[in-house]
């Protein structure tokens, strides 16, 4: 079983990643479009590392930092919903589903930018696709969608759960 401080150690890594190439592109400064490009990159890079033979994570970790990073603020009050869904139900899918559909409506109260709005759109879209067959097999496995919302025998964290 791994440990919750290597899980928040990878976690901070993957997310470190998509928000350093974010800063280094901001510093070079090539345009809005060539940020968006990047910051996409950097997400599909993470979904499908070359020197992993393409097989990667779902991308949500390193869409965090590159959101993050390109829009601190709403970012950070997204993360608000994500933490609290996950921490309140154990679902990482439904909490990467939370605060990335709320993305787009923070960019939008708080930074009034379109190209920003669409970015995150095209973001949470991206991941979206990429946790439909996850979010399948979490509900065949729970065995219809409220429990696989929230488990029948759900404790914090999942850490100790009763044996079927």
């Amino acid at each position: 079983e791994i440990h919750p401080a290597a899980g928040l150690l990878v976690l901070f890594l993957d997310a470190a990643k998509g928000a350093v190439v974010i800063l280094i592109v901001r510093q070079i400064y090539v345009g809005d479009y060539w940020l968006y490009a990047t910051g996409l990159m950097a997400v599909a890079g993470h979904c499908w590392p070359v020197f992993l033979k393409f097989k990667g994570g779902k991308g949500a970790a390193a869409a965090i930092g590159v959101m993050l990073a390109l829009v601190p603020l709403p970012a950070a009050y997204a993360l608000i919903p994500m933490v609290l869904v996950i921490i309140i139900t154990s679902n990482v899918t439904l909490g990467m589903t939370a605060g990335f559909v709320l993305l787009p409506l923070l960019i939008w109260l708080i930074l009034h930018d379109m190209g920003l709005v669409i970015f995150a759109l095209i973001i949470a879209l991206f991941l979206g696709l990429r946790y439909i067959p996850t979010a399948k097999r979490g509900i065949s496995k729970a065995g219809n969608w409220q429990d696989y919302i929230i488990e029948k025998n759900y404790m914090p964290w999942q850490s100790k759960r009763k044996k079927k």
